[in-house]
């Protein structure tokens, strides 16, 4: 065969007996040491993710590609990054996650996605300010928070996975007696606050960790009128 383009002209046959014809270009070239182009910037590498590049030979328009590595930067001496150590764990066993993605996105520096090892850590250098990340895991209902990177290295508090929702909560309210009302140092003669309602929210974000209780008060007209602090256990003690 010549060298030179030609017209391939390729029948198929399907299970039932039809017949496709399709039609393709190629270039036979013969044997030959490959003549490529100068590198073209496919993708800019960024602290998250690789850059790419390609090159293509003019004789037989094959295209090689190559990666460019993350970019490098000496936090230590560059007050705008910060080293961040994530450690992603189970929220109710608190063994750590194996695997567990967690993608960043970055004003200027680009986002990409880091993965935990087998101790469920990982570290990243981040711009310092806010960034917001998604943490993932197999079977894991996802989070997406917010962290704040400051300048040096810093240990971000554990982050917690779950199959089920990691914040419990509940809510409970109740007349507060006249007594109370005054207690809580609530004006009597306003209008409305002869009755008032106390509400409390209890939310327990996992076992290990205290439980946040937090209770409302609200007038008959519906009215914020303060926070409470009233302790109904049975064993509290009574006033005077």
């Amino acid at each position: 065969m010549a060298l030179g383009d030609y017209v391939v002209r390729i029948r198929i046959i399907d299970a039932n007996g039809g017949v496709v014809t399709q039609e393709q270009n190629v270039r036979f070239v013969g044997a030959h040491v490959c003549n490529f182009s100068t590198w073209v910037l496919e993708r800019e590498a960024t602290l998250l993710l690789e850059g790419q590049r390609r090159r293509t030979c003019s004789e037989c328009g094959t295209i090689e590609k190559e990666a460019i590595p993350k970019l490098e930067i000496d936090f230590a001496n560059d007050s705008r990054y910060g080293l961040v150590n994530f450690t992603v764990v189970h929220a109710q066993t608190l063994e750590p996650i194996v695997g567990a993605s967690i993608f960043i996105s970055t004003p200027y520096d680009g986002e990409g996605t880091i993965f935990t090892n087998e101790n469920g850590i990982i570290s990243q250098v981040l711009p310092v300010g806010s960034i917001p990340i998604t943490i993932f895991a197999d079977g894991m209902i996802a989070r997406s928070i917010v962290i704040t990177v400051n300048a040096g290295e810093q240990d971000i508090q554990q982050i917690g996975l779950s199959e089920r929702s990691p914040v419990e909560g509940v809510l409970t309210h109740r007349v507060m007696t006249l007594e109370e009302i005054i207690e809580a140092g609530i004006d009597i003669n306003a209008p409305g606050n002869n009755h008032v309602f106390e509400y409390s929210l209890e939310i327990n974000f996992k076992a290990t960790l205290d439980i946040l209780s937090l209770t409302a008060l609200f007038n008959d007209f519906g009215h914020f009128v303060g926070f409470g602090s009233c302790n109904n256990d049975n064993d509290s003690n009574g006033g005077d």
